[in-house]
């Protein structure tokens, strides 16, 4: 048989296949005759292995173009350059690298890459439906965030209408929020700081001259069911007038007084035991408080008829530091209050046990008028702990002198100061779960209890030393008149006068507290001769 005829051999030298595809170990990139190009792809049989409508790479193999670059996995490529089409492009742009997202499949519980763009708030979301509750920020102060509000919060439609009147107030420019009767139970802190939005319309006329100032706040939240002091009350900057006529009020924070600009307050029909001793910076000569109503409220009494006021000013300067002076002006008039009598000291040890034959009761007992009545004592006398032994069973005694007293505090214990940092935890509920577990002594959650109730009142310092506390080592009561007076000289009528208007009005009750055993009131100078007894005016 003959034999099969081969193909014709192909022109030019073979290493010069290096031009065309680019094969060799150098890539050439002169030129070919166009007539080669022509029978180098003419003259071949075979047919074409790959085709540039399958794979757009292809169009590389094309001679006189650029190879193109492409990015992207092989079922989703994309040109590398901004105009590859066309081809006179040079320059290789590559794309962005999108931004890598993490997210929870919640299928498998992996977080995987995702190449989309993904909302951070949906993806906390997510997580949030699966590890509840929700994580809770530190802030920098130190202090946990409050957990956030659900999107679907509804404040109680009592409170919806106080935001509608505070809204209404700020629009108008309404200085007297009236929030009376509308059967408010508690009030958001929330609620009342929009009020600090208010501002004072200016009255501009033609001869009037346009004078900015400061909005004079009133607030009235009278004739309600609160129970406890809102604390938005300390966040409105202007509050001149308040009046919580008609709740339920037991306790008032100690903070109060820093309410400096106040003028007017109101406290009428409560239920108060006493006033906060914190509260006498507010009543003194040049304060700016013109009118204080306190009566009727279900005041601490004293159980005698009669009492004696002498050494009561010689008692204030030996026990208490000296008060900065306040300014004030010539024409002066506002409220100040006079001292009367005192109770004997209520002592404490470190566990919270009372130490002493006298005992305050607590505010939020249910007492009736005769349990509301307390002993006096006189300012130059001063009734000291009872005595007890540290290895054997507690003594009643005032002397002590075989037995070993309990002293002065000084420094902190750290029983104290381990109290002190659990009151200020955020997660109160899990602290008192700790402390009302079997086995817990009982006096942990009573000190617990006082340190986390002074804490919400807005701290506590003793009230002779000004050393900030945890929880009183002593308290007793001062009896005080509080009436109004004005910086002009009286006559004897006048004297006269005023003495037997405030022989009439009855007495109103302050606590004092101190941070030691040595922290008491200090003893007046005995009298030489029996001093003149007062009546006391009841309630």
């Amino acid at each position: 048989m003959d034999e099969e005829p081969t193909l014709p051999r192909l022109p030019g030298p073979p290493h010069r296949a290096s031009a065309i595809g680019g094969y060799g170990r150098k890539r050439g990139r002169g030129p070919l005759a166009p007539a080669a190009t022509a029978a180098c792809f003419s003259t071949s049989s075979d047919p074409a292995v790959f085709s540039s409508d399958d794979d757009p790479a292809l169009d590389n193999y094309i001679h006189g173009r650029r190879k193109k670059r492409y990015v992207g996995s092989w079922y989703d490529q994309q040109p590398a350059s901004s105009d590859s089409a066309l081809g006179d492009d040079t320059r290789s742009i590559p794309l962005p690298k999108p931004k890598r997202q993490l997210r929870r499949q919640l299928d498998s519980g992996v977080w995987l890459s995702q190449g989309d763009e993904i909302d951070p708030d949906d993806v906390l979301d997510e997580v949030i439906e699966l590890d509840s509750p929700r994580p809770r920020l530190l802030l920098p102060g130190g202090t946990m965030a409050p957990p956030p509000q659900p999107t679907n919060f509804r404040y109680p439609a009592e409170e919806e209408r106080a935001i509608e009147i505070i809204e209404d107030c700020i629009e108008s420019g309404k200085e007297m929020v009236d929030l009376t009767h509308l059967n408010l139970v508690t009030i958001s802190d929330a609620t009342l700081e929009p009020i600090n939005r208010i501002t004072r319309i200016p009255i501009v006329g033609e001869d009037i001259p346009f004078v900015p100032g400061e909005p004079e706040i009133k607030l009235y939240l009278g004739a309600n069911f609160l129970r406890r002091f809102p604390d938005g009350v300390f966040n409105i900057a202007n509050l001149t007038e308040l009046s919580l006529r008609g709740n339920f009020l037991r306790e008032l924070p100690r903070s109060i007084a820093s309410l400096k600009n106040l003028r007017v307050l109101s406290l009428v029909i409560n239920q108060l035991r006493y006033m906060p001793g914190e509260f006498l910076d507010l009543l003194r000569e040049g304060g700016k408080l013109s009118e204080v109503r306190l009566h009727p409220n279900p005041f601490y009494q004293l159980k005698a008829r009669e009492f004696c006021d002498f050494g009561a000013v010689e008692y204030q300067q030996k026990t208490f530091p000296p008060l900065e002076p306040l300014e004030r002006p010539a024409h002066w008039a506002g409220m100040v209050t006079t001292l009367r009598a005192r109770t004997p000291v209520q002592y404490f040890e470190p566990t919270g046990a009372v130490r002493s034959d006298f005992q305050i009761p607590e505010p939020n007992q249910s007492l009736s008028a005769d349990d509301r009545l307390l002993d006096h004592e006189d300012f130059w006398e001063l009734a000291g702990p009872k005595t007890y032994r540290w290895d054997k069973q507690p003594q009643t005694g005032s002397d002590g002198e075989d037995d070993q007293q309990h002293g002065a505090a000084g420094p902190r214990t750290l029983f104290e100061l381990a109290m002190n940092t659990l009151a200020r935890h955020p997660d109160t509920e899990r602290t008192m779960d700790l402390l009302s577990e079997k086995g817990m002594p009982e006096h942990f959650m009573q000190a617990f209890e006082r340190a986390y109730r002074g804490h919400k009142m807005g701290g506590l310092r003793c009230c002779v030393c000004q050393r900030e506390m945890l929880s009183p080592a002593t308290q007793w009561i001062e009896f005080r008149h509080v009436h109004r007076q004005e910086l002009t000289p009286l006559s004897i009528a006048s004297a006269i006068f005023l003495a037997l208007k405030l022989s009439k009005e009855p007495l109103v009750p302050f606590l004092r507290q101190g941070c030691s055993w040595k922290c008491v009131p200090h003893k007046a100078a005995a009298p030489t001769e029996p001093p003149r007894r007062v009546s006391v005016a009841s309630e």
